[in-house]
């Protein structure tokens, strides 16, 4: 039998990395975060301007085809930084965080992204408890392909395997965090837009200042989940 897992442990481990990297994980969000929310910013002025042209409207879906692809290539670059920081403060991984993006299969993380974000709308448009569900037993996919360096198929099913002997415990965490950092997402660009104004400013600055708050804890969080879950099953 599996020993327990400690959500008091963990959050322990994520509060105190977060402030010992702090410095780290601050500057490596701004340098990926920076240009991915002006851009996104870009691609909403795009879609808000009426026109019946149809270069007009192609620019416009190009603009947001574009935000859509580089804030998911964003989010996975910034994913795999945390994961270099972790490993390297724990001597796992002793690689110049250079040669880790480089080696990074950026495809197979982006395309574990999309398919974990279909699968869980999918199932929370049907019902909310499948949705919920399959959040939280594929929550780890992607620091499973990062770290233990598995196709989308079998970071699927690692993620499963870990989670299931902790499912709940894992469940009560995964799901908060998940709508709560999307909540503090809506709430800086609310208060962005109501202090600067409707426009690309404050879209720009309530966009960059959400992902600057969520992105670093929520990484954090699973990358340590994993780590810790993948210890306690061996």
């Amino acid at each position: 039998m599996q020993p327990g897992l400690s959500i008091r442990e963990l959050f322990r481990e994520v509060l105190r990395d977060y402030v010992q990297l702090f410095p780290l994980l601050m500057g490596a969000a701004l340098i990926v975060y920076l240009p991915l929310s002006l851009l996104d910013s870009t691609a909403s002025v795009f879609s808000e301007v009426e026109s019946t042209d149809t270069l007009v409207i192609a620019r416009a879906i190009l603009a947001a085809a574009a935000a859509a692809l580089f804030s998911l290539l964003g989010a996975v670059v910034y994913a795999a930084i945390i994961s270099s920081l972790v490993n390297r403060r724990r001597g796992i991984d002793d690689h110049p965080l250079a040669d880790a993006l480089r080696a990074l299969p950026y495809g197979r993380l982006m395309g574990a992204d999309v398919l974990y974000a279909l699968l869980v709308s999918a199932a929370l448009l049907l019902l909310i408890v499948p949705g919920l569900v399959l959040m939280t037993r594929y929550a780890l996919i992607a620091p499973a392909i990062e770290i233990e360096g598995l196709g989308i198929r079998d970071a699927l099913r690692r993620s499963r395997e870990l989670v299931r002997p902790h499912f709940w415990k894992m469940l009560v965490v995964v799901v908060p965090l998940t709508f709560g950092s999307d909540l503090i997402s809506d709430l800086a660009l609310s208060g962005a837009t109501g202090a600067l104004g409707e426009g690309f400013l404050g879209d720009w600055i309530g966009s960059l200042l959400g992902e600057l708050i969520t992105a670093p804890f929520l990484g954090l969080f699973l990358v340590l989940a994993f780590l810790r879950l993948r210890a306690t099953a061996e």
